[in-house]
């Protein structure tokens, strides 16, 4: 599993040298949500929010990052 998640976080820094769509990055977010990696999915959703500011969804997507961030126990932030 170990391998996995290194391969992983490998493939996601070697894409955020790319311009990705709103759509890629969405995936990108979730990736780095499922690896714990809360601050890179931050970064990702400012990113999105920075490139279409005016895209609800992106808003939308922001609102529940942070409502799943609350249910989350201090020591995993």
């Amino acid at each position: 599993m170990q391998s996995y998640r290194e391969d992983m976080e490998i493939v996601l820094e070697k894409l955020s040298k790319y311009e990705l769509s709103i759509s890629e990055n969405e995936i990108i977010l979730e990736a780095y949500e499922l690896l714990g990696a809360y601050d890179k999915a931050e970064d990702t959703l400012y990113y999105m929010m920075h490139k279409d500011k005016k895209n609800a969804e992106i808003i939308d997507l922001g609102i529940d990052f942070y409502e799943r961030l609350k249910e989350k126990p201090e020591e995993d932030l």
